[in-house]
This record gives C-alpha cells, structure tokens and sequence, in this order.
C-alpha cells in the first residue's frame, strides 16, 4: 500500500476510491474482491432470458461473479410498487449507485437546476445556467424522490475539467453540512469563477481520469452490454394513431419489451400504457434515429400518472426503461416540457434533455441538461435536469441502498 493509500486510511477513507466509511465500518474492501450488491437490471434480464430461451434464443447479460462491479451496483430501495413521489428533504432512501452518467463532455445550462444522486461524467463537466438562477445541486436535492447517496461519499465525478461559469454555484450534497457533504473527485482542474459548495466535503482535483472516475470507468461499456442485451429480446409493436402511442401489457410477463421506431416516436407526444396488472418492468426499445421525442402526457389506462400528485408517479418513473438502441442523436422535450417519465440509455448518443427527467439517465456520447433530473430507480430511478436524474456510486456492502 502506498503513502497516499496509507493516508486515507488513517482518515477513514477507502484507499482505492477515497470515500469516507461509517467509524464502525472496515475502510473498505480490497482491489480484488467485488461487493456483492442487488441488481433489478440484470435480474430482470435473466429472468426474461429464462422465461424465453426456448421461443426467442439466449440473450444473457453476465450476472456471476466476473461482472463488472460498476454496472452491477445499480440497486433498488423501495420495494417495487413503493416507490416514493416527489418530497422535500431530507433523503429517505439510500442509494449510492449512479443515477446520471455522460460517457463524453456534460453540461447543464438554460434553467437546470439539479441531479440528484452521484453524477459521473467521463469527459469535461460544464455547469453554466442561463436562466432562473444560479444553483445546481448535485447529489441531494430539495424536490426529488429523496433516494440520495450517503453524506460524505462521491457524488460527482469528472473525468476531465470541471468548469463552473459564474455565477453558477454547484451544491453538492445540500443538507449534509456537519455529516461529512458530498465529495467531487476531477480528473484534471476546477476552471471558471463558479463556486462549489460541497457543505463540508472535499474537492479533489487533478487526479488523472482513472483515479477520478473510480470506480466507474467501465461503466459506459456496461450499459451498452445491457442496451445490446435488451435490443436483441423479441418486442410488441406499439400502437401508433397520430399523436398517441397505446402499449399493451395485458399480457403477464416478467418483463415487458415493445419496439418502436425513432421516426414514428418522433411524431407522438401522448403515451397509454394499458392493462398493466403484474407491476414488472418494461423495456421501450427505441430503434433508428435521429430522435426529437416531445411526450407531454403519460397515462395508466387512461389515468395520468405523470403529475405529481399520483400516488403512482413514483412506480412508473421507476418501471420504465427506453433504450434508444442505435440512434447517434437524441433529444427529449422542448424547453419548459413536462414530465418525462422513465429511465434513459442512449449507449451511442449524444443526447439533450429539456424534459423533467425522471429516472437514470445512461448516455454513451454529450449529455445536455436544460431542465431538471430527479431520480427515480429503474427497478429502480427519478433524475431533474431537464427533469430528474440522479446517480449514486457503489459500496462495498450487501446492498448499497437501504432506507434510513
């Protein structure tokens, strides 16, 4: 063990990843064991891989030991069909596993406010609002799903430069002032006469990609294992008739899968989703590109489930999952869209947000955020940027979420 490693141990903290530990806990574990950690992603992948060998050939995303410990920490804290609405701090959940990740450059700008849950960025970071204020939270937030990563964790990591534009103000973990804030690792400098304010957390830069990214640096080959894996599953057309698209889940299934094509998403704005009694989740593959998706109306048998006073905003934020495939661009919303509902994984995209995201947000390419990102896992996550989305990083225990 090195000097530095030796140094972060003596103050509590992993060596390998530099995160503080509960004073009852080991540091952490070491470089060659793995946590073992609960994963909604791949255990609905097997399950419907099991379910539909014999009709649909083997699609198996890796699920042993030799996964890769990044992508297999995407957890769960609720129960499923527990999933919380939209509350006020302080966070309810636990949650460390990412909730918004860029594999290239990132940038919140226009009215984006937030991202709740650990935000990790491969390339360069640039936080620049342009409108209505000038704070972004990260990590915690004031209005989300309150599943937030522990105080005293890393809640963003960038692998390049991070740049904050005065006078925008990046808060990071807000609320945790005297538990430890929310640590920013960066893999090269801080630039820009922004401030950020980690409520009693530390700033790391200059730490080289690697170091800063840990122990994620795999994650963007992870998620286009899973996108591959969902796309390669047998899908239910969806029900096009001008500006509606019906889904049908009549059908009990331990995972519901529906294709659509990029040009015909494009022209809808108005999604049903009906006769869904088993509360599985369901994979929207999203096939070709460019995508311009405008959606202003999200319904459950004809009852909205987008507004946040339905007591089920929660569970289908968290149940959804669309998976642009193989598009090269993607943007969701115009500005001052409504609720964009569900998950996101765009492996080969840029993508531009302007929907109030809720759910994790997985993109391959440029991630821009003009709104909001609450989290809301899938299977799991609610995500505000341009609408919500948060991240949280893995743990070395059992489970990296669990209620407080």
């Amino acid at each position: 063990m090195g000097e530095r490693a030796r140094h972060l141990r003596r103050r509590g903290r992993c060596p390998w990843t530099g995160r503080r530990h509960p004073p009852d806990q080991e540091p952490c574990m070491s470089r060659g064991t793995r946590p073992r950690t609960f994963d909604p992603l791949r255990r609905a992948v097997a399950a419907v891989t099991a379910a539909t060998l014999a009709l649909a050939g083997a699609v198996v995303l890796v699920t042993g030991p030799q996964a890769a410990p990044s992508f297999a920490a995407v957890g769960q804290c609720p129960d499923p069909g527990q999933f919380p609405g939209i509350g006020n701090l302080p966070p309810v959940f636990t949650d460390n596993n990412v909730a918004v990740y860029a594999g290239g450059n990132f940038l919140a700008t226009g009215s984006a406010s937030e991202a709740e849950g650990v935000l990790v960025v491969g390339g360069d970071a640039t936080f620049n609002r342009t409108l209505s204020g000038s704070s972004f939270n990260v990590g915690t937030v004031g209005a989300g799903s309150q599943i937030a990563p522990d105080p005293g964790t890393v809640m963003l990591h960038v692998g390049g430069t991070l740049d904050v534009v005065a006078p925008t103000n990046v808060i990071v973990g807000a609320g945790y002032s005297g538990q430890g804030g929310g640590d920013v690792q960066v893999g090269a400098a801080k630039t820009g006469a922004g401030t950020v304010d980690m409520n009693g957390g530390e700033l790391r830069p200059g730490l080289g990609a690697e170091n800063a990214l840990a122990p994620f640096g795999d994650f963007g080959d992870q998620v286009s294992q899973a996108s591959t894996a969902f796309a390669g599953l047998t899908g239910t057309p969806v029900a096009v008739a001008g500006n509606s698209a019906t889904f049908d889940g009549s059908t009990s299934s331990a995972l519901h899968v529906f294709t659509v094509d990029a040009a015909v998403l494009n022209g809808v704005n108005e999604l049903n989703f009906n006769g869904f009694t088993d509360g599985a989740p369901i994979v929207i593959n999203v096939v070709g590109g460019p995508v311009d998706f405008q959606p202003n109306y999200f319904a459950a048998n004809n009852v909205r489930f987008d507004d946040f006073a339905s007591p089920d905003f929660g569970n289908w934020a968290s149940r959804i999952m669309w998976n642009f495939v193989d598009a090269d661009a993607v943007q969701l919303g115009p500005a001052g869209a409504s609720q964009f509902m569900g998950s996101v994984m765009a492996p080969t995209a840029d993508v531009q947000l302007y929907n109030h995201m809720n759910g994790r947000v997985y993109v391959g390419g440029d991630l821009t955020f003009g709104a909001r990102d609450r989290r809301a896992g899938w299977r799991s996550t609610t995500t505000r940027g341009s609408g919500r989305g948060r991240s949280t990083a893995s743990r070395p225990r059992a489970s990296s979420c669990r209620r407080r």
